[in-house]
């Protein structure tokens, strides 16, 4: 009887401490995730369109601002991405998503910034989604 007793615990005591079978979590591509419109405390429009960033415009159909071609490296650590203009990199730069801000920092030398801090010649710029779209 008493072997029964302890098969029945064992048992009971391994389907209650058996770990959770974790949930596939599925994050949207970094370059769906930056699609659209952010804007800057300053006021100052991103809009993000697949591989292209227009900075600086108006509205996002007829005065885009600046365009750049925007490869993103979203495998590294921390992710990186060149702003090229007429197959020419301007800047080198790194980004993060943070409570629902785009934390972006570049430079124009050949390699990209370390940190998020704006320093002599390393841009910050923290945007906000913006949902008007025009």
């Amino acid at each position: 009887m008493i072997p029964r007793i302890v098969l029945v615990f064992a048992l009971f005591a391994g389907v209650t401490t058996a770990a959770p079978v974790p949930k596939e979590v599925k994050r949207r591509p970094d370059v769906e995730r930056m699609r659209g419109l952010w804007k800057e405390a300053s006021g100052t429009r991103w809009f993000f369109d697949g591989d292209k960033l227009y900075a600086g415009g108006q509205d996002t159909t007829v005065n885009k601002g600046i365009e750049y071609d925007i490869p993103l490296r979203p495998n590294l650590v921390p992710p990186e991405f060149d702003l090229v203009v007429k197959g020419t990199i301007q800047y080198r730069g790194i980004y993060k998503f943070v409570d629902g801000e785009l934390c972006i920092s570049y430079s124009s030398t050949p390699t990209p910034p370390t940190d998020f801090e704006q320093t002599n010649g390393t841009y910050l710029h923290i945007l906000k989604r913006d949902g008007e779209e025009k």
